[in-house]
């Protein structure tokens, strides 16, 4: 039997979510079908529980960068504590999720969904059996998984997922890839004592990220005592008696021992299995193709909205402003289009690192005019009374003092200043009037101001 709704969701989190809701409160009939636990992967096993982890870190980087000017000895962390607390935000979350999204009077599905025809998915569900849900429009929100590696040994890497499942921490930690979840969950690791290396394939890792931060991050890396590896994709893996063995490098020339290797070698739209064929819906390794209106281009019924689809960001801001703009056009016959302006991306590294808008590289091949303003940050009063050595940033402006095309940065506060750049980027403020703000002063949003010019 099929059972009738105006629109399935497949994945319940930022996106389908975002999408769900703003559905069922316009009047429709909704089901959300979720395989892994509602909520998805930010609050369960992504953002929320890696920053709560990261708690802990942060306080000690602070405190070593104070050492000797006020704080006498540094504090030890506890792994077992940074687990706790990463478990209270965790625990018993999916299902306070579904049920918020239950009482909306959306119909939650527990269960892997796929697409029988252009007009029907099947759900396998959790408890057992199967459910046929018919739809008038459906949204893919299933998020991505880790990139399939085919080096020998690949299989013994461990997930991000184990990673933060870690109830003691390991002696020895090779991440394989110079992405987020490796400097992130690197830094964590370091803090607490571990035994950290990373290996990354070419000679820049978090592309990302402007390239001049970078440096200046990787400098901090180093200094915290972690082994970074540049030019060394990942060669094999072997596991040996007391543990395993990484090699990378062209040639596999560098073995790196450890007890736990990390995959944070990049990731996947997480697609397979789910039908996409027998809905017509066009697709490749970068995710469901969709216009900018987040419609997929071979199917009108079909919308793909987060980390499953092609599109700029994979980040949960992106995936909840998609999720709504697919819900609007479902919903009233619009034809909304994303607008990706300004959107923050940042690494939550020790110092963190931040990116706003264009970048260098980008303005050059549109060939965009641009002032470039760059800034030692160390030496500033907001990071200078911390004991903050590592901090720059660089904005790219309209010449003349206009729009702020691009707003880079690296340390302490990167991430909570990136959001002013954001709105900066977003509304196009002139960097003229940025520089004549009243901010609160001393404070590091204060800066802003030295940062425009």
């Amino acid at each position: 039997m099929t059972e009738r709704f105006d629109i399935v969701v497949l994945g319940a989190g930022p996106g389908g979510g975002a999408a769900a809701a703003a559905c069922i409160r316009a009047g429709l009939s909704v089901a959300l079908v979720e395989d892994y636990g509602f909520g998805g992967t930010c609050p369960l096993r992504g953002c929320n529980p890696k920053k709560a982890l990261l708690a802990a870190p942060e306080a000690l980087h602070l405190a070593e960068g104070l050492l000797g000017s006020g704080v006498a000895a540094l504090p030890e962390l506890s792994w077992q504590g940074m687990a706790r607390l990463r478990a209270s935000f965790v625990d018993g979350r999916a299902e306070s999720i579904r049920e918020a999204y239950a009482e909306l009077g959306i119909e939650t599905v527990s269960g892997r969904g796929r697409f029988i025809d252009r007009e029907r998915i099947e759900v396998a569900l959790h408890e057992g059996g199967t459910r046929t849900l018919g739809f008038g429009h459906a949204v893919v929100a299933v998020g991505q998984r880790p990139r399939p590696l085919s080096e020998p040994g690949a299989g013994l890497l461990s997930s991000s997922d184990d990673f933060l499942a870690l109830r003691s921490l390991p002696r020895r930690l090779v991440f394989v890839g110079g992405g987020y979840i490796s400097f992130e969950f690197a830094h964590a690791a370091r803090r607490a004592g571990a035994e950290v290396a990373i290996v990354h394939r070419s000679a820049r890792p978090l592309k990302g990220f402007d390239p001049d931060m970078v440096q200046v991050l990787l400098t901090a890396t180093a200094e915290a005592g972690i082994d970074v590896r540049l030019d060394a994709p990942l060669h094999s893996v072997r596991r040996e008696k007391d543990g395993l063995v990484v090699r990378a490098g062209r040639d596999g020339a560098t073995e790196l021992a450890c007890d736990m290797a990390v995959h944070g070698a990049g990731r996947v739209a997480d697609l397979d299995g789910l039908g996409l064929d027998a809905a017509g819906v066009a697709f490749s390794e970068q995710g469901i193709r969709v216009a900018s209106t987040m419609r997929s281009v071979s199917n009108p019924h079909i919308y793909a909205v987060g980390d499953c689809c092609r599109a700029p960001y994979p980040l949960t801001p992106t995936a909840d402003m998609q999720g709504r703009v697919a819900a609007a056009n479902i919903a009233a016959g619009e034809e909304k289009e994303v607008d990706y302006r300004g959107v923050p991306r940042v690494c939550f590294s020790l110092p963190p690192i931040c990116a706003v808008g264009e970048n260098e590289e980008e303005l050059v091949q549109r060939g965009v005019p641009f002032e470039k303003k760059e800034h030692g940050l160390a030496d500033s009063f907001s990071w200078k009374r911390l004991g903050q050595r590592h901090a720059a940033s660089k904005l790219l402006v309209e010449p003349g003092g206009g729009a702020v095309l691009g707003a880079h940065m690296v340390g302490h506060g990167a991430e909570e200043l990136a959001n002013l750049f954001a709105l900066a980027v977003r509304q196009r403020i002139p960097a003229r009037e940025l520089a004549r703000l009243p901010l609160a002063y001393p404070t590091l949003g204060y800066y802003l101001r030295y940062m425009v010019g």
